[in-house]
């Protein structure tokens, strides 16, 4: 998800003074942070499986990102960035964990390389289109699909057991 790149243009667009986009910053660090360091036991304690996790993480975080264009105060945008932020920075730090789970030794490190690819490819949107708005729908959709892909993990398991057989259940 580009929000990072994209969030303080976005929030000028909205209103916000460019003096702002510190706070704007803010709020979306400070649930990255909380959402790094307080959400592991979820998983790690077994009240739910990763993918059960990043199923209900991204459905969650699509939506609040292809709402983002419609909150009607900077309140809303500041609770909205923080909820992303600890979503985001949750589903993050699991990153390394799926890719090498689900992926060959060989190509781990081409996909762990290939995660921060298209936030580079934002500039057309703002300077193009005049807004990012679209950008956060396109996101929040993609994000909701992948999120409900999570539901076919055990189905795609058993017709590609190299991806991750065995190792995939907690």
């Amino acid at each position: 998800m580009p929000i990072v790149t994209t969030i303080v243009d976005f929030a000028i667009d909205r209103g916000f003074r460019e003096d702002e986009g510190s706070y704007v910053i803010a709020a979306l660090s400070l649930g990255d942070l909380m959402g790094r360091l307080c959400f592991g036991w979820v998983t790690d304690k077994g009240f739910m499986d990763i993918p059960r996790f990043l199923l209900v993480g991204m459905v969650i975080q699509g939506a609040n990102t292809a709402t983002m264009p419609f909150m009607p105060s900077k309140a809303t945008v500041y609770v909205s960035l923080w909820i992303f932020g600890m979503l985001q920075g949750s589903l993050f730090v699991r990153h390394p964990v799926l890719v090498q789970r689900y992926m060959r030794s060989d190509v781990q490190s081409l996909a762990i390389g290939c995660m921060n690819f298209f936030p580079g490819l934002l500039g057309y949107f703002r300077d193009t289109l005049g807004t990012y708005d679209y950008i956060l729908y396109i996101n929040g959709s993609v994000g909701i699909v992948i999120g409900l892909m999570w539901v076919l993990e055990p189905f795609l398991l058993r017709f590609f057991p190299a991806a991750g057989g065995d190792l995939c259940h907690d």
